[in-house]
């Protein structure tokens, strides 16, 4: 199992290399799962809209941050990955 990721500053072209790379595994007949940060659950897509909202107030910086990295985060890795023992039948 590979684990890929694309980090980027907004506007750097991760949505569209993620649409190129979901294209070449689908025609390889690969499967693959796709999800993002803040989002990939629904608490995680709520979150995102929050912090993604033109209109009204923000959240000051450490809220900002503290809602970015502790509410979507382990919703996605729980939603998303099964753990190593799952895989393997066992740690290591």
């Amino acid at each position: 199992m590979a684990f890929i990721v694309f980090e980027g500053l907004d506007g750097a072209g991760k949505t569209t290399l993620i649409e190129a790379l979901k294209l070449e595994l689908t025609a390889q007949n690969k499967t693959f799962a796709v999800t993002r940060e803040p989002g990939g659950t629904s608490l995680g897509e709520e979150v995102r809209q929050l912090l993604l909202r033109k209109n009204g107030k923000t959240p000051v910086k450490l809220a900002e941050l503290f809602l970015y990295k502790t509410i979507p985060r382990p919703a996605t890795w729980k939603n998303s990955f099964p753990p190593p023992f799952e895989i393997r039948g066992k740690w290591g």
